[in-house]
């Protein structure tokens, strides 16, 4: 578990990970998001990967926030939607 400040406040920074369970053509995929702050500072993003072999192998990091601003992005939480495999993280 990795932790760091965030706004003041010291926050466990726990990762989400989601399996697709849908029937759709992504089922079986997992999903894995988390918070990161490099730099100890006032900048938290959220990143994701996703691995369509079981785990063996992964995407590239994506950066899921879009804002520029030094904003802390903490506590991520991701679910595959149960009949379609859309994904939410909020």
């Amino acid at each position: 578990m990795v932790e760091h400040p965030c706004n003041g406040i010291r926050v466990a920074q726990l990762p989400s990970l989601t399996c697709d369970i849908s029937y759709s053509p992504r089922r079986g995929w997992l999903y894995l998001c988390w918070s990161y702050m490099p730099d100890y500072g006032t900048n938290a993003n959220i990143y994701f990967v996703r691995s369509t072999d079981g785990g063996l192998t992964w995407t590239d990091t994506l950066r899921v926030n879009d804002d520029r601003a030094a904003r802390m992005h903490c506590w991520p939480w991701m679910e595959a939607h149960p009949f379609t495999g859309d994904i939410g993280i909020s």
